[in-house]
């Protein structure tokens, strides 16, 4: 089941391009962060996030998926 603190916090990172800095704007702990995206790679069978020491980039895929639904809704 999907939740909706982790979509919250998801489109947060995709927004600000950071985990971290999506997990102080919710006021969430880093490490409750980093599990709430893990679930959501669980729910959905793969990696979201291409992650860096020092920066987060959605992974082509779901970038790829993303778009297509986003075109198909207007």
């Amino acid at each position: 089941m999907i939740r909706l603190a982790d979509l919250e916090l998801f489109v947060s990172a995709v927004k600000s391009g950071s985990l971290s800095s999506a997990a102080r704007r919710l006021d969430i702990s880093p490490a409750r962060a980093s599990a709430s995206i893990k679930r959501l790679e669980e729910t959905f069978c793969g990696q979201l996030f291409l992650r860096a020491p020092r920066s987060l980039r959605l992974a082509v895929e779901v970038e790829a998926s993303l778009n297509a639904d986003t075109s198909a809704m207007f």
